[in-house]
C-alpha cells in the first residue's frame, strides 16, 4: 500500500511539473517574433517594383485605348482639352487587356491595385502574409506585360 502511495505521489509530483511547464511556456496570443531587417528591406524593394508596374500598366493600357478611340479633326484652337487621355474606367480597361491577350495569345494581369505602404514599425508577419495573398501567384502575365509596354515604347 505504501509503494502504491508512493507511486501516486511521485506521479501526481510529475503531473504538477508538467502542468507548470505548460503554463510558463506560453507567450501573449498577440506577440509577434520582428521581422528581420533583409525581409523588411526586400518587402519593400518588392513594393516599390510592383506599385511602379501598376502605376505604369494603367498607363499604358489608357494610352493604348486613347490611341484606338477615332478622333474629329480638330477646327479651332478651343477644342484642344488639357487632358490628353479620356477618362477609361478600370473596367473597360479590364475588357481591352482581356482583348489584347487574345490577340496576342499570351497572358495579361488585370489592372492592379498599388499596395499600401506599411511603416517598418508596423510591418509584420500578420501584414506581411495579408500582402502576400493580395499577390497574384504567376509571374508569366506580369513578364508578358512588361514586354508590351516595352514593345510600345
Amino acid at each position: 500500500m505504501t509503494k502504491l502511495l508512493i507511486l501516486l505521489s511521485i506521479l501526481l509530483i510529475i503531473l504538477l511539473l508538467l502542468i507548470l511547464r505548460l503554463f510558463t511556456d506560453i507567450k501573449e496570443g498577440f506577440l509577434v517574433d520582428p521581422l528581420k531587417p533583409r525581409t523588411i528591406k526586400s518587402y519593400n524593394d518588392f513594393l516599390s517594383f510592383y506599385n511602379t508596374f501598376c502605376s505604369n500598366w494603367q498607363k499604358s493600357i489608357k494610352s493604348s485605348v486613347a490611341l484606338e478611340i477615332p478622333q474629329q479633326p480638330l477646327t479651332n484652337p478651343s477644342q484642344v482639352s488639357s487632358s490628353s487621355a479620356p477618362d477609361i474606367s478600370e473596367a473597360d480597361m479590364n475588357i481591352y487587356i482581356s482583348k489584347l491577350s487574345q490577340q496576342l495569345s499570351q497572358s495579361l494581369p488585370p489592372i492592379c491595385k498599388s499596395l499600401p505602404q506599411i511603416n517598418n514599425s508596423q510591418l509584420d508577419n500578420n501584414s506581411l502574409l495579408e500582402t502576400i495573398r493580395k499577390i497574384p501567384k504567376s509571374t508569366k502575365p506580369f513578364i508578358n506585360a512588361l514586354n508590351w509596354m516595352n514593345s510600345q515604347l
